[in-house]
């Protein structure tokens, strides 16, 4: 079971470019949901518009 994280530790996944929207990276994702990055990239290429 994954453990329960703060807002302010989820907001310290997202990356912030100039110019660009925020976004978080595969690793990232899978440790808050607690899964495996495998698991995170198959659900992507399932739903992309889910992750834009």
């Amino acid at each position: 079971m994954a453990t329960k994280l703060s807002i302010k530790e989820v907001q310290s996944y997202i990356i912030n470019i100039p110019n660009r929207p925020p976004f978080m990276v595969d690793k990232d994702l899978a440790i808050i949901y607690g899964t495996q990055v495998k698991r995170i990239n198959e659900a992507v290429k399932r739903n992309p518009k889910d992750f834009q």
